[in-house]
């Protein structure tokens, strides 16, 4: 699993229309906010990989949503073992 330094622990992920959008305490994200976690989403390579064969929009967007999903299981696992 690599390690996502652009998505902080302050940060709520949400989706709008396929959308992967994260949420911070703040309330805005900059360009290059939205880049760097564009980024660090892309930085993964079976993501990347999967998207590219990805025939639809909506299979896309379906392989971008299960992505986030599991980051932020992974995350909340992480979270609760630091407890």
């Amino acid at each position: 699993m690599f390690n996502s330094p652009n998505l902080s622990d302050n940060s709520n992920v949400l989706s709008d229309r396929g959308v992967v959008v994260v949420s911070t305490q703040k309330g805005t994200k900059n360009a290059l906010e939205t880049g760097r976690t564009f980024a660090t989403l892309f930085a993964d390579m079976d993501l990347r990989l999967r998207l590219l064969v990805a025939r639809t929009e909506n299979e896309f967007k379906r392989l971008m949503w299960e992505h986030m999903k599991k980051r932020v299981k992974d995350r909340e696992k992480k979270e609760k073992s630091k407890r």
